[in-house]
């Protein structure tokens, strides 16, 4: 037997029926085309009372391209990290380390960027953004472990090695040096000791501090060199460098 329908009230609201009382649990779906690289909803469909994880948008064009690092400054960064690289084969190597330092500012910016950037764009970027922002980290990661190597300093010395071996034979023969160039090396002074010569590489006057040292036949000037130096490198043929005075003990 059919129920009869009850007359409804003109001031009230028809009851709901047991579906709607369902569905009032929970929030109705999302709308299309929102989650990760996409705005975030207003409530009920987002927030603490919403859907986590948020659902990804259909497959398809990436909804934002993303902020990238500009070229300029990745050219910045490797102009300064390039110069640091370079000043490194020197032993007075200031200059480095105050690349080192800006390099360091340059990450902050980048860091500062790269946060404002990924809340925008939700990580969702084209691979060429990422190499973008990828760029500028590389070049001062792989510049810094260049730098601590002495990889530049090593080069420097092998162009120059032929160069120094003449001089050094011309040192030992009454050729008098002074400061200038040889080879790819700055030299500030020339000095025997025996058969042994040092070209010294530091700005110093007291005669203490980095210098590239041809020894000869004779081992008592290398032993004792070596136990008053630090920072020693052996490049065979009878050529070592290092340092004395601060360092040594």
């Amino acid at each position: 037997m059919a129920e009869t329908p009850q007359p409804v009230d003109a001031g009230q609201s028809p009851a709901p029926t047991a579906g709607q009382e369902a569905g009032a649990a929970s929030p109705p779906p999302p709308p299309s085309g929102y989650g990760w690289g996409g705005p975030w909803p207003p409530p009920p469909y987002g927030g603490w009372g919403g859907y986590w994880p948020p659902p990804r948008p259909p497959r398809g064009p990436l909804l934002k391209p993303g902020f990238a690092p500009v070229p300029v400054f990745i050219g910045l960064v490797a102009a300064v990290m390039t110069i640091g690289v370079l000043a490194s084969s020197d032993p007075d190597a200031w200059l480095a380390v105050l690349s080192v330092m800006v390099g360091l500012n340059f990450g902050f910016v980048w860091i500062v960027a790269f946060i404002i950037g990924s809340q925008d764009t939700r990580l969702i970027i084209s691979r060429r953004a990422w190499a973008r922002w990828a760029l500028p980290p590389l070049v001062f990661f792989v510049s810094v472990a260049l730098i601590a190597s002495g990889l530049p300093r090593d080069a420097r010395f092998e162009m120059s090695r032929s160069a120094l071996d003449h001089a050094a034979a011309s040192a030992q023969a009454g050729t008098q040096y002074g400061s200038g160039w040889i080879g790819f090396i700055q030299v500030r002074d020339v000095r025997l000791d025996g058969d042994t010569t040092f070209f010294d590489t530091s700005a110093s006057e007291s005669g203490d501090g980095c210098a590239f040292v041809r020894f000869g036949t004779g081992t008592n000037a290398m032993s004792s060199w070596l136990g008053d130096s630090y920072n020693t490198h052996d490049y065979g043929g009878g050529w070592w460098y290092g340092c004395t005075g601060i360092g040594s003990d």
